[in-house]
């Protein structure tokens, strides 16, 4: 529960792990009757395969950020164009690599204090940074229906200097409580 959240785009998962993922999804979508509109949906890999966690008719996430970023591309504007019905603009190129992360302290209880937070903020990566609960404020575990302590939008057009600042955001940032 360090980080209760992180979702990265572009994916490095092989051709048949996507196809499990999918195969998931349309299923729950198929069951759910989620038709002609933009759907949300989290999941998670296991040893066993893929795992629905949530499903909803909403876009959802970082998405629109993480897509925008690392490919070029409006999901609003997407949207929008599917519904009058037009093409949507869907460039194939990659222009590097996007991540989000709900940040969240080890434990519950009253935040004593956030050490750290300058110092992430400086990283090449970070584009955007929004605290959300501030020193006296209670943390609480997003499985138990808390918000995080700040979230935090990062690209690099290098994987290696993506992966490199979160590990860096791991070990900078110390959420004392």
């Amino acid at each position: 529960d360090f980080f209760g959240y992180l979702q990265m785009t572009p994916t490095k998962l092989k051709k048949d792990s996507i196809k499990g993922m999918e195969d998931v999804v349309s299923k729950a979508v198929n069951a759910l009757g989620l038709r002609a509109t933009t759907f949300h949906a989290e999941l998670l890999r296991t040893e066993d395969g893929w795992k629905m966690v949530e499903i909803g008719p909403r876009m959802g996430g970082f998405r629109h950020d993480l897509y925008k970023m690392s490919y070029g591309i409006d999901a609003t504007e997407n949207d929008i164009a599917i519904r009058i019905p037009a093409k949507p603009i869907i460039p194939k190129k990659e222009l590097g690599y996007s991540a989000a992360m709900k940040i969240y302290p080890r434990k519950e209880g009253r935040i004593q204090a956030i050490k750290g937070l300058r110092k992430v903020q400086t990283l090449d990566s970070v584009k955007e940074f929004s605290q959300i609960k501030k020193k006296g404020d209670r943390a609480v575990f997003a499985r138990n229906g808390g918000k995080s302590i700040c979230n935090i939008i990062l690209f690099n057009e290098e994987r290696s200097k993506l992966l490199a600042d979160i590990r860096r955001i791991e070990k900078e940032l110390i959420i004392e409580i």
